[in-house]
């Protein structure tokens, strides 16, 4: 069975994925105030993204790309629309309904990391299972399993000041797989990384899509990455190109 995925004034049938979207915006605009002026940072986005597909969002520096990836992890609200994720209308949630959907059902990854640098790798990772009152053992079994997909076995001691900078960013992507996301959502996962890493970053997502079934969705300006995506959405001003 195909998919119908619209994104701006192009239609793609897709025959390979899966037979239902992971995301579908409409009419989606994000509006802000900024010293008494409105400024529109999304206008009249249209948008499905295909279930464990694998997505760049690019475009110039303010065009809308990482507000459009907040929308659809629920740290954002959109002014008007409707934002529907794994058939959910988050536009419509309180918000202690999308903080449960977001530990629920979303993964982030950032650029600056964000880990704890007082915390163990193994620490860093488990903080979402604590938060969640997961049973010690259980999450250390889970943490054993992410080390050990994201090549790093043996790390779990050490503290992030003793890691590289793709190493302290797997450390990141494991945390966010904790519990196993129906979405991966990435901001410049390798903007202040270098090609070596970069490229090993890339890799580790298209082996994170392929393994765990997820949709990944990855704002960058890095072209490997939108090269090897199976799709790029353009953005500018605001606006699907």
């Amino acid at each position: 069975m195909s998919t119908t995925i619209t994104a701006g004034h192009q239609t793609i049938t897709d025959n390979t994925r899966g037979i239902s979207a992971a995301i579908e915006l409409k009419n989606v605009n994000k509006n802000y105030k900024f010293h008494g002026d409105t400024v529109c940072a999304l206008q009249d986005i249209n948008l499905a993204i295909s279930e464990r597909e694998f997505v760049a969002i690019t475009g110039p520096s303010g065009s809308g790309k990482s507000t459009l990836l907040q929308i659809v992890g629920g740290l954002e609200r959109p002014s008007s629309g409707k934002v529907f994720v794994t058939s959910k209308n988050i536009a419509t949630y309180h918000d202690g309904a999308l903080a449960a959907f977001r530990g629920k059902e979303i993964g982030f990854v950032f650029q600056s990391f964000y880990l704890q640098p007082f915390l163990t790798v193994e620490q860093n990772i488990q903080l979402p299972g604590i938060f969640a009152h997961i049973r010690p053992k259980d999450r250390a079994d889970r943490v054993r399993s992410l080390l050990q997909q994201i090549g790093l076995e043996g790390y779990d001691k050490h503290l992030p000041r003793q890691l590289s900078g793709g190493q302290i960013q797997r450390v990141a992507i494991a945390r966010a797989l904790f519990h196993p996301p129906k979405i991966l959502l990435a901001d410049e996962p390798t903007g202040n990384l270098d090609q070596e890493n970069s490229t090993h970053i890339v890799r580790l997502f298209q082996t994170i899509r392929a393994e765990f079934g997820i949709t990944v969705i990855i704002v960058t300006h890095n072209n490997e990455i939108a090269q090897i995506a199976d799709r790029e959405i353009k953005l500018n001003n605001g606006r699907l190109l």
